[in-house]
């Protein structure tokens, strides 16, 4: 049997983060950029992008850090384990 429909593999797999998503991110490096590390709290990103779109929020949107990465940023993310209560971040580094 012969398919038309071929599966596609982890490689061609390709997430849309949309360009408001983008937008937030790079508004909020512009206002916490420094010489060195700063950390955007994941919390704000949230609220920067519920501000530009009636959408339901989509957690996936937030998993830009590649794109942050191929533009030239060092991007980790961190959040608290379950026996801590700090608020999630990305740390970039220039």
């Amino acid at each position: 049997m012969s398919y038309q429909i071929r599966p596609i593999g982890p490689n061609d797999v390709k997430k849309v983060i949309p360009d408001f998503v983008i937008e937030a991110v790079n508004e909020l490096i512009n206002e916490k950029y420094t010489d060195g590390r700063f950390i955007i709290r994941q919390n704000e990103i949230k609220e920067r992008i519920k501000s530009k779109t009636d959408q339901d929020f989509d957690f996936a949107w937030l998993d830009f850090e590649s794109i942050y990465r191929n533009a030239g940023w060092r991007v980790e993310y961190d959040k608290p384990a379950y026996n801590e209560s700090y608020e999630a971040f990305f740390a970039f580094t220039k």
